[in-house]
C-alpha cells in the first residue's frame, strides 16, 4: 500500500520550461521571493496506480486522455478523462500558474473530445462538463471532484479547464488571480507534497 501511495504521489511530474529565475517583491509579507517554477502537469488521474495494479481493473493513458475500465459484478464499468491546463493568472507580472491536471468527462464527450484533436476545424469547441481528478495543494477544502468544464483551443489543439463559478475558493482565484505570494506557495506546496524534481520540455 506504502508503494503504490509513493508512486501515485510520483505521479506528479513538472513540465518547466527553460525560464530564467527571477525575485519579486511580495505584497503580502514583503519578503523578497525567488520565482517559482509556474508549469507543472498531473501525468495521471488521482490514485491510477491504485487502480491500474489490482486484477480487476485495466488502465490505457495518452498525454491527452485516459480511460480506466473496471471490472464488477455487473460488468465492466470505463471512467474517462482528459487532461487540461488549469490556469491562474499571476497579478503583480504578466506571468500565469499553468497546471495541467485530469477532468472526468462522460463516455460521449470524451469520443466527441478525441474526435475534436483529430479535426482540422478552426472552431473552438462548446466545453464539456466533468470533474476536476486532483486536489490542489495550498487550498484547506480539497479541489477533488469540483464541477469543471473542458474547453478545446482549435489552434493548439489543446484543453483548458474553466472552473464553475462558487464551486470553491479556487474558482474565484482562476478568475481574479493569485497574488504572487499564492502562486508561490501553490507551487512550492505541489514540488514538497510530491517530491518531484523539474523536468525541461
Amino acid at each position: 500500500m506504502q508503494a503504490n501511495a509513493a508512486r501515485d504521489a510520483g505521479a506528479l511530474e513538472l513540465a518547466y520550461s527553460h525560464i530564467a529565475v527571477w525575485e519579486f517583491p511580495c505584497p503580502t509579507c514583503g519578503e523578497v521571493h525567488e520565482r517559482p517554477e509556474l508549469r507543472w502537469a498531473f501525468r495521471t488521474p488521482a490514485g491510477w496506480h491504485v487502480f491500474e495494479d489490482a486484477m480487476y481493473s485495466m488502465g490505457a493513458v495518452t498525454s491527452e486522455r485516459a480511460v480506466l475500465s473496471v471490472s464488477t459484478q455487473s460488468g465492466t464499468e470505463h471512467q474517462y478523462f482528459l487532461k487540461a491546463a488549469l490556469r491562474f493568472p499571476i497579478r503583480e507580472s504578466t506571468d500565469e500558474l499553468t497546471i495541467e491536471t485530469w477532468v472526468r468527462v462522460g463516455e460521449s464527450d470524451f469520443w466527441e473530445a478525441s474526435e475534436f484533436l483529430r479535426k482540422s476545424d478552426p472552431r473552438p469547441h462548446a466545453p464539456w462538463p466533468g470533474q476536476l481528478m486532483h486536489h490542489i495543494p495550498s487550498y484547506e477544502q480539497t479541489t477533488w471532484c469540483l464541477d469543471c468544464s473542458v474547453l478545446g483551443d482549435a489552434t493548439s489543439r489543446t484543453f483548458s479547464v474553466v472552473l464553475d463559478r462558487d464551486a470553491h475558493e479556487i474558482a474565484d482565484d482562476q478568475r481574479a488571480g493569485l497574488t504572487s505570494h499564492h502562486a508561490a506557495d501553490v507551487a512550492i506546496a505541489l514540488k514538497a507534497k510530491h517530491g518531484v524534481e523539474p523536468l525541461a520540455e
